[in-house]
């Protein structure tokens, strides 16, 4: 790089093979394409075909990745707002859009675009093209968010807690609410669809526990995008200029309400629990493979643990949810505008969402339960949490042990200890902070 201009004179870039498998695994586990038990597999020419279209999508990722990284070169920025907009830059980083294809199966065509996006060729433009006089260019800039171009990047993005609306990682969709209502929808039928037919021939049955992974996980990323419309806000990178107003707002109540119901049915224990047919498919590992960190983790040793598979999907909602910073910013917004959920009713619906057991499974329910109480007990140790944040926390934390007390099995009890411990944080005076003034003496 030049240190006078900027400029970038040379780079080198590297692409690992990490991305190409985990597109693999996104498709294998997606599509179950292979042959079935006992067929003649390895030559058929069906298994093929299948291999070459994981193959493809997964090429077809990594000249999106190259296109991403010669970007780069050109000292182009990451732009996390272009997923909102048919999939306009190769500075995004993309999630696979896959769709419902003819008898209930996953279909891949299209899951990556081709070429770069409409934003990639405008900002092309700006940055190496020829403008008549600075007001020709200063024109051209403004006619980006009138066209419907967003133009986020790294700091306001890269974070579940962070409040803009639209700018994520690894999401698609112009609606990230009905994006992720189409994601479960797809990964409920992954889930249906899956068999032995995920697994190549000659690997061993073990091999299926990483290859679930990215289906039952399928929805982690467009739950945070759908996340941030809690408590978030629509900005842009805006300077001050002659007739154009400041794009600033939270999102609309109705939206934010719609949100909050697609996250809820991300926790609740029907959706969570891994089909019997799954679980029995999945044995220990195979003699000279093991576990890395792709696999599943959980409390039942070599056995793949359903339990705690539901509980880290149900814990990465509630992360998402439980942040201090966006409970703030929700109480705030909720005071201005009644339709936005309020935190107290974000924490007693989430609570109540825990309460029906999945059918014939029950130990679902009550895990998810405790994952609850633990995210809370870690929101309740946060110094930075807001004083009417604490509040709300506190009623919630002596209701549940309220109700915990008059119960008297095992599983209550348990309940009642970890509420008492988080509200016993919660309460603990030592985490309110005096707020001080930024320093302003005119020297």
């Amino acid at each position: 790089m030049d240190p006078r201009t900027g400029e970038i004179i040379k780079g080198h870039v590297t692409l690992g093979s990490l991305r190409v498998r985990q597109d693999y695994l996104i498709a294998q586990g997606m599509t179950a394409p292979f042959s079935a038990e006992g067929s003649e597999s390895a030559t058929t020419t069906a298994d093929t075909t299948a291999q070459a279209a994981l193959s493809e999508m997964a090429l077809a990722r990594i000249r999106q990745l190259s296109a991403h990284e010669i970007g780069h070169t050109l000292g182009i920025a990451h732009n996390f707002a272009a997923s909102n907009k048919d999939r306009a830059s190769v500075m995004d980083y993309p999630h696979p859009v896959l769709t419902m294809g003819a008898d209930n199966k996953i279909s891949l065509t299209g899951a990556y675009a081709s070429g770069i996006g409409d934003w990639d060729k405008r900002v092309i433009q700006y940055g190496y093209g020829d403008f008549a006089d600075d007001k020709a260019r200063l024109d051209f800039i403004s006619q980006a968010p009138q066209q419907g171009f967003r133009f986020i990047s790294d700091p306001d993005s890269n974070g579940g807690k962070l409040p803009h609306a639209y700018s994520s990682l690894w999401d698609n969709g112009a609606d990230a609410v009905t994006e992720l209502d189409r994601v479960m929808k797809l990964r409920a039928q992954a889930l249906s669809n899956f068999n032995s037919k995920a697994l190549a021939d000659g690997r061993p049955y073990s091999d299926l526990a990483e290859i679930l992974m990215p289906v039952y996980f399928a929805h982690r990323y467009q739950t945070e995008a759908a996340g941030k419309w809690l408590g978030g806000y629509d900005y842009r990178y805006q300077l001050k200029t002659a007739g154009e107003k400041l794009l600033y707002q939270p999102v609309a109540g109705a939206d934010q309400q719609r949100a909050f119901q697609a996250l809820l049915r991300t926790v609740n224990p029907t959706t969570l629990a891994l089909p019997t047919a799954v679980e029995q498919l999945i044995p220990p590992k195979a003699y000279g493979y093991s576990n890395n960190r792709e696999s599943p983790q959980g409390y039942t040793g070599l056995v793949l643990d359903p339990l705690s598979l539901a509980e880290a999907a149900a814990q990465h909602t509630f992360s998402i949810l439980l942040n201090g910073e966006r409970l703030a910013r929700l109480q705030w917004q909720h005071q201005n505008d009644s339709a936005v959920p309020s935190v107290a009713r974000l924490l007693s619906d989430l609570w109540q969402q825990l309460q029906a057991p999945a059918a014939a499974k029950p130990l679902i329910s009550r895990r998810l339960q405790v994952s609850y109480l633990l995210q809370l007990s870690t929101l309740a140790q946060n110094e930075q949490l807001a004083p009417e944040i604490r509040a709300e926390l506190l009623l919630m934390l002596t209701q549940i042990g309220q109700s915990a007390k008059a119960a008297k099995d095992a599983h209550s009890q348990l309940l009642l200890q970890l509420a008492t411990q988080a509200q016993k944080d919660v309460a603990n005076l030592g985490k309110l902070k005096a707020l001080q003034p930024p320093p302003g003496s005119p020297i």
